[in-house]
């Protein structure tokens, strides 16, 4: 069984580029689907993030959030001191910027969570199958 996940405008986080005033749109991940998401990928590096799927990236205030979805983790990629799931959403790993979906699980202190659209856009990753509830 898959969970709603609800998304959020997240206004009240930094930008997630150096460039002022650049926010996203996503779904955050709830504190049982973190929880579940580390017991099944569990952290490799330091940094441990695996809080939110991004969905639009470099939005201008007020842009409307996405709509809840399903999500579900259908591979993983762990390198270059990054650690992250290629996530479906909606029955699709594209997002529409053509990057895709993906959930950074961890990373070294010399990296940042964004660098893991680099380490995702070298698809295919290894294949994994487990939805936000637990299930696989």
């Amino acid at each position: 069984m898959t969970e709603d996940i609800k998304p959020i405008w997240q206004d009240d986080r930094p930008p997630l580029s150096p460039t002022v005033g650049r926010m996203f749109t996503g779904w955050p991940l709830t504190d049982r689907s973190r929880v579940t998401a580390l017991k099944r990928f569990p952290a490799t590096h330091k940094e441990v993030v695996a809080h939110h799927v991004t969905d639009l990236f470099g939005v201008a205030p007020g842009t409307a959030p996405p709509t809840s979805a399903k999500l579900r983790v259908v591979g993983l990629a762990d390198r270059d001191g990054l650690h992250a799931l290629a996530v479906e959403v909606k029955g699709s790993p594209a997002r529409p910027d053509g990057g895709v979906y993906h959930l950074t699980v961890s990373h070294a202190e010399h990296r940042r969570f964004v660098d893991s659209n680099a380490l995702m856009a070298a698809w295919p990753c290894i294949t994994a199958s487990w939805n936000a509830a637990g299930g696989r």
